[in-house]
């Protein structure tokens, strides 16, 4: 079975450590979000939301969505990458976001795996 959860050691935590990876990442962008990828470290995310995608509520909504997609779909995200997801604007169609942010992924080259 594959592993779903979410767990503390995969989350980005605090401002210092979100900062950092949005100056080191590299940027993939569609209209909606940001998506930046600092380089090499252990698979861990972070999620923000900009004023402009609505209330506090609105963006937390948004946050666990985004979390829901990565627990579900960690296979789709390389290893040994931090990645931070900047929301930028309202979402109304969640599934044509998931399936950009799918390509995107997809996009990255993924590490080979170890051989220890």
């Amino acid at each position: 079975m594959s592993d779903t959860k979410f767990r503390s050691s995969e989350r980005l935590s605090g401002r210092s450590e979100l900062e950092r990876v949005r100056k080191m990442g590299q940027r993939r962008t569609i209209p909606e979000l940001v998506l930046f990828l600092p380089g090499q470290f252990e698979r861990k995310l972070g999620c923000a939301a900009t004023r402009q995608v609505g209330s506090a509520v609105v963006r937390n909504r948004f946050r666990r969505k985004l979390k829901e997609f990565y627990r579900l779909n960690k296979h789709l995200w390389p290893e040994q990458t931090h990645y931070l997801v900047l929301i930028r604007r309202p979402i109304s169609d969640w599934s044509d976001i998931e399936g950009r942010l799918s390509r995107i992924l997809a996009s990255i080259p993924h590490p080979p795996p170890s051989t220890q």
